[in-house]
């Protein structure tokens, strides 16, 4: 009874420049609109930068970062104004072995009424070739979720944590046809009562390819 949906429509669009052939950089403007089923409706406005820059053959990285302006359109909540970034590196530090690093910062509506959220998150995959046919992949992620209110009178939800851990085996029969077996442990923390949890899963995926 407490949960409700909404729908978001937005745009962000750069313009972009080749520095150098393996670098380009742009500026974008950006926006949208957000209706509420029970609550304020939402309007945002954002003005970034970003950046790809591919410093080897092996190494990649990719960042775009501003500023958001969030408006509340009913409630007599104070505009929001954060910063929103995103960022994806990728290098092959070995021969066989691969690492990706992201991070991620954002604003927006919330699932529960009149509510809005700033969230973080920083992640980590690293992958390594065991043999020809082989492949392990292991993953972890860190983050965070804060809640404010978008209603006078109605207490924020404060924040909760969460972690998880994946790693899976992957094995190529042939080059169409392979095997995966996953484990993923999953954990949140929040100052809310009954929304805490830890989840540990295991999985396997057949997969064919044509």
């Amino acid at each position: 009874q407490q949960l409700e949906s909404y729908n978001q429509w937005s745009t962000m669009d750069y313009v972009n420049y080749q520095f150098w052939p393996r670098f380009d950089a742009g500026l974008g403007l950006g926006g949208g609109y957000v209706n509420v089923n029970a609550g304020s409706d939402m309007t945002f406005e954002q003005f970034q930068g970003r950046i790809a820059w591919r410093a080897t053959d092996k190494s990649s990285l990719t960042f775009h970062g501003g500023l958001e302006y969030r408006q509340f359109l009913s409630g007599g909540v104070s505009p929001m104004l954060n910063p929103v970034f995103g960022l994806a590196f990728q290098t092959q530090i070995a021969k066989k072995t691969s690492l990706s690093l992201s991070a991620d910062q954002g604003l927006g509506a919330s699932y529960f009424s009149n509510q809005a959220y700033e969230s973080t998150s920083v992640g980590v995959t690293l992958a390594q070739i065991l043999s020809r046919k082989l492949v392990l992949s292991v993953s972890g992620n860190y983050g965070t979720v804060t809640y404010t209110s978008s209603a006078i009178g109605v207490a924020p939800l404060g924040s909760y944590v969460y972690t998880y851990f994946t790693t899976s085996l992957s094995y190529s029969f042939t080059p169409r046809v392979s095997l995966s077996a996953t484990y993923q442990f999953s954990d949140n923390s929040s100052e809310q009562p009954g929304l805490s949890f830890t989840v540990n899963q295991v999985g396997l995926q057949l997969g064919y390819s044509f």
